[in-house]
């Protein structure tokens, strides 16, 4: 009898001891250009967040290099927007993940770190002096013009070309205004690699590090006041 009891004892235990349910750790964009949440630690099974709601600016998020961790990492690449729609990535293996906005990699950039032990995440750093408020700042009426027209023409994309380039491809396109470009390399429903270009004019892209195969290239530009062009679509084959 005492050995069952002590039996049933240890199945109690057990279930109580299950694994904790996977969380969402989420991480904001601003047009600060920064991600209120740098750096975060989460466990195996767990999933990370970025969402973008409030911005005005062409943001995503997207794996800054591999991860020996998990080879998926590498091809991971939010669709660029205004605001971007929300990306998650849930983490199934131990390991460092860095991530980043290629549209603004020297200021939106972090890491994600995977680990079943706890691991202190430093502080994220803070605003820069052109967001901070100044001790003598005071509310002030700021005279609101009237008959101003807004910017909603939405930004030409032309003459757009690929061709396989070693084993690449080069990616030609005009621009009629200052905007973000998207180049997107689909092969079927998937998508496997996003790029953002900046600038106006007759521009290029060389994509680099494509397995053979053909793609479908598709080209978004979006302009400072958020209109979007119409998407232009091609075809490339790399060998």
């Amino acid at each position: 009898m005492r050995l069952r009891v002590c039996g049933i004892a240890l199945v109690a235990f057990g279930a109580l001891a299950s694994p904790a349910a996977a969380t969402t750790e989420v991480i904001k964009a601003s047009d600060a250009l920064v991600w209120d949440r740098p750096n975060v630690a989460i466990a195996p099974g767990d999933t990370v967040e970025w969402t973008f709601d409030g911005t005005v600016q062409a943001h995503h998020a997207a794996a800054n290099g591999a991860s020996d961790a998990d080879a998926a990492w590498a091809s991971f690449s939010s669709p660029l927007g205004v605001p971007a729609p929300p990306a998650s990535y849930t983490f199934q293996n131990e390991g460092v993940y860095n991530f980043y906005c290629s549209v603004h990699k020297d200021t939106m950039t972090g890491t994600v770190t995977v680990s079943k032990a706890p691991v202190e995440v430093p502080a994220p750093p803070p605003p820069p002096l052109s967001a901070q408020p100044l001790a003598n700042d005071a509310p002030a009426d700021v005279p609101v013009e009237t008959g101003v027209a807004l910017d909603t023409a939405k930004p030409g994309l032309t003459a757009v070309s690929a061709k396989r380039r070693g084993t690449g491809a080069r990616v030609k396109f005009k621009v009629t205004e200052e905007s973000v470009t998207g180049i997107v390399f689909s092969r079927g429903t998937k998508r496997v690699k996003t790029y953002a270009v900046s600038g106006h004019g007759a521009l290029y892209f060389d994509a680099k590090g494509l397995r053979a195969g053909k793609y479908t290239v598709t080209l978004v530009a979006v302009d400072l006041a958020g209109n979007r062009s119409k998407a232009r679509k091609l075809r490339v084959t790399v060998r």
